[in-house]
Formats: C-alpha cells, sequence, structure tokens
C-alpha cells in the first residue's frame, strides 16, 4: 500500500513539473512506469489549474467580464507556461504549409513561429478572454480537464511520428486503453457530478478530438508532442465554447 501511494505521489509530482510553472524540486529518477502511471493521473493537473482559475474567477466577480477573461488567461498562459500553445503553433504552421510529411514534420521542428502559427496564437488568446470570462465557473473548472484528458485520447489514438524521440514520445508509445478509459472515467463522473449538462460539450469535444487525430494521423504519420499541445488548446476552446452554448 506505502509502494502504491509513494509511486502515485511521485508520477503526480512529475506531471505536475512538466506541465506546470509550479516550483518543484524533485531528485528521484523516473522509468517508463512512472511516466505511464503519471500519465493517467493527468487530469489532476487539470484539476489544479482548474481549481487556480475558478478561484481568480471567485475573487474578480465584480469586475467586468473582459477584465476576468484577460486575468484568468494570463494566469492560464503563467501556469502552463506556455507549452502547449507553443505546439498549437508549431502545429498549424506545420500542418498547413501544404507540403510532404518530412518536411511538415521539419517545420513544425523549427522553433521560428510562421504566419499560420502566429494567426493561431492571436485567435486563441482572444477566445480564452472572451470565453473564460464568460464562461460559468463550472465549465472554467472542467475546461483544464477536458483538455488533459484529450492529449490521452489523441495519444491513445496514434503511433509517434518521429524517428527521433521527443517531448511526446513517452506519452504517445505509453498510452493504451487504461490511458484512455481512465481520461473518460475522470472527465464524465466529475462532469455528471459538476453539472451533467456539461456531459454533452463534452462528448462532442471528446469525439472532435477524435476526428482532429485521425486527421493529423494522415497528414504526418502520427502524433508528435507539438500536436498533442495542439488537441489540447482546440479541446479547450472548443469545450468552453460549447459549454455557453449548452448552459
Amino acid at each position: 500500500m506505502k509502494n502504491i501511494l509513494f509511486n502515485s505521489s511521485k508520477s503526480i509530482l512529475l506531471m505536475i513539473t512538466f506541465f506546470t510553472r509550479i516550483p518543484l524540486k524533485i531528485q528521484e529518477e523516473f522509468d517508463d512506469r512512472d511516466y505511464k502511471l503519471g500519465i493517467i493521473f493527468l487530469p489532476i493537473i487539470g484539476v489544479i489549474i482548474g481549481i487556480g482559475l475558478v478561484i481568480l474567477k471567485l475573487f474578480t466577480f465584480v469586475a467586468s467580464t473582459y477584465i476576468v477573461g484577460i486575468i484568468l488567461t494570463f494566469f492560464y498562459l503563467w501556469i502552463s507556461g506556455g507549452i502547449h500553445l507553443d505546439g498549437l503553433g508549431d502545429t498549424l504552421d506545420g500542418l498547413l504549409s501544404g507540403r510532404e510529411k518530412e518536411k511538415q514534420l521539419e517545420i513544425m521542428k523549427d522553433s521560428r513561429l510562421g504566419t499560420f502559427g502566429a494567426l493561431g496564437l492571436v485567435f486563441v488568446v482572444v477566445a480564452y478572454v472572451i470565453l473564460l470570462g464568460e464562461s460559468s465557473i463550472t465549465s472554467v473548472l472542467l475546461m483544464p480537464i477536458v483538455g488533459k484528458s484529450s492529449i490521452m485520447l489523441s495519444a491513445y489514438m496514434s503511433d509517434y511520428a518521429k524517428e527521433e524521440e521527443g517531448l511526446g514520445y513517452k506519452f504517445v508509445t505509453l498510452s493504451d486503453k487504461n490511458v484512455r478509459n481512465s481520461a473518460f472515467i475522470f472527465a464524465f463522473v466529475l462532469g455528471a457530478l459538476l453539472n451533467y449538462m456539461l456531459l454533452i460539450p463534452m462528448v462532442i469535444t471528446f469525439a472532435l478530438t477524435g476526428i482532429i487525430t485521425q486527421g493529423i494521423i494522415k497528414k504526418i504519420g502520427g502524433t508528435t508532442g507539438d500536436t498533442l499541445g495542439f488537441i489540447n488548446e482546440f479541446a479547450q476552446i472548443v469545450f468552453l465554447l460549447l459549454a455557453n452554448f449548452t448552459l
């Protein structure tokens, strides 16, 4: 029992250091079992981010929706370190380039930001400002959970696209049915407990995530860390948008 709790805590801390700016010093060594367990616990990172967003939304309730949206967007960008936005920009530059698979992957690897990536980043940031300001407390809490669960779904659905190992390699190669099922169970149970009406946008978001992932696979033959970042931001924006129509 102690070993289970220790390994679980160790894996959660690993994901916190990977996906947030929360300052933690970990001196433990990690193996594939730790990474796989961490992937299963990935929605908990969404909970941590969601709680931070909710606290800020509660404390800024007297401000206008745009001011609230700006504050929440700034917090989200800070705590996530922009890791997913970087992937979104690279993915859009590569997939919309109209080039062959190898060239698309090469463009995605390039640190320079292109036109499609820049436009995508502007759109996403503006969308967050509007949607986070307008959305309900429950929707804001569930948003990063849906995003992280969508990463797990996308990673499960495909192989790793690159020949060399990148940041997304372990997430893709270690994801299996247990990862997918844990993502669905966690998100759906929490959604049902908080507001069952939000299960509708959640289901649609996961379905669209699957469709987009299949499109990415056709383009580059699999998934990368960049495309997983793109999936996270895509899923979160879609969920917030649909939730605003639902509630």
